[in-house]
């Protein structure tokens, strides 16, 4: 829409084309065989992305939210994660990302306030898979190495 707008377009006259755009690996539903409620994947990995995926989350309703993490090293974690744990409900999963990630030691006392930690991003995606009920989301974030490890593996 802002493109749109930077262009001088009429975002109304183009709304039934925007309704069929897709972004691989943001708010992208991800089809797991078995798995207990909706799993979404969206490589939010910096405070700019998460306040947009904090927006756009208040419309995936959910009882509880299943956060697999895992962000690079360049990345301002400590900032990231707050962000991302200041939604009620929140369960966070750390997990390295597949490259230039962070080591779960590097999570500091991130580590203690996750419920799991795993080296493995899909060990992390199956306990909190485990962990998750119907009226759940699970969402892996944090690092778009991280999304394309996990669609790789599903």
């Amino acid at each position: 829409l802002t493109a749109f707008n930077a262009l001088g377009f009429d975002c109304s006259k183009h709304m039934h084309a925007l309704s069929n755009v897709r972004w691989g690996g943001r708010m992208e539903k991800l089809e797991i065989q078995n798995a207990p409620c909706s799993v979404y994947a969206s490589g939010d990995h910096n405070p700019q992305g998460v306040v947009s995926l904090l927006e756009i989350l208040k419309y995936y309703p959910r009882q509880h939210l299943h956060l697999v993490v895992g962000i690079g090293k360049d990345k301002n974690a400590h900032v990231i994660l707050d962000m991302l744990t200041s939604l009620p409900d929140t369960h966070l999963y750390l997990t390295e990302t597949p490259f230039k990630g962070l080591t779960l030691a590097q999570y500091g006392p991130w580590l203690q306030r996750a419920i799991y930690a795993n080296e493995n991003p899909e060990e992390a995606l199956r306990a909190a898979l485990g962990a998750a009920s119907t009226g759940d989301l699970v969402l892996v974030t944090g690092s778009l190495y991280l999304v394309g490890e996990i669609k790789k593996l599903f």
